[in-house]
């Protein structure tokens, strides 16, 4: 079930620090089509989370979808999204490997009320880029603030006086590659969160997104998508 998930046609079971366990199913409805019809058919995912010691199990069930998917890739997110939710209330640790721990966001450095020389210094050594707004030595607030987070990579917007907070829409990130959403978040003056599943192998775009379409939010903003693996077929 762990490889259905890590290599086969469960990839959007996957949930970075947990071990997943699944398997996709399609069952056809026999003798309820009508002549001329295609065959009418359920699409499911059974999950168990973490795999090498469950503490969960469920079943994700479509009927009668309206298009030509597999549980892999109609179910398998929701379940996803299940796990996810249910190892923080259960209070589990997610365990990363080297490659996930790669990706990993990290508390931004708190450099408000620090010169400007200094702040830039301190985002630096948190590996993160920064982008100066005003015409100030000192930084007077900052874009993600050190509450929050900031993807691996990410940017720090910093002002250095009064200005007002610059503003931008969130763009439609659905049906986007990783790289097509990371270019699209960096021209909006915006940090993206990759969430998701497994996208080492097979086409992975963006199905949601943490804000909605042209809500406006400060420059430096995180906003989180969602990827999943696309499947064409039934399982």
């Amino acid at each position: 079930m762990k490889s259905v998930v890590d290599n086969g046609t469960g990839k959007n079971g996957y949930v970075a620090g947990y071990s997943v366990g699944g398997k996709t199913g399609t069952s056809t409805k026999l003798g309820e089509s009508k002549e001329g019809e295609g065959d009418k058919y359920i699409v499911s995912f059974a999950a168990i989370a973490p795999s090498d010691n469950p503490e969960i199990a469920m079943l994700i069930i479509v009927d009668e979808p309206n298009q030509d998917l597999g549980g892999g890739a109609l179910c398998a997110p929701i379940a996803a999204e299940v796990a996810e939710q249910a190892m923080s209330v259960l209070g589990i640790e997610p365990k990363y490997d080297d490659k996930e721990l790669e990706n990993i966001s990290g508390y931004a450095p708190s450099v408000t009320g620090k010169s400007l020389d200094e702040a830039k210094q301190e985002i630096e050594l948190y590996g993160l880029k920064y982008t100066v707004i005003g015409n100030g030595d000192k930084v007077t607030r900052q874009c993600p603030t050190s509450a929050g987070t900031v993807p691996k990579g990410g940017t720090i917007y910093v002002y250095t006086d009064d200005s007002e907070k610059r503003m931008t829409k969130v763009p439609n990130f659905t049906g986007l590659t990783v790289n097509e959403a990371k270019s699209l978040a960096s021209t909006n003056n915006l940090n993206l969160e990759v969430s998701g599943n497994n996208m080492n192998s097979g086409t992975v775009v963006a199905f949601r997104q943490s804000e909605d379409v042209d809500t406006e939010v400060e420059q430096g903003s995180v906003i989180t998508v969602t990827f999943k693996n696309t499947e064409s077929v039934l399982d």
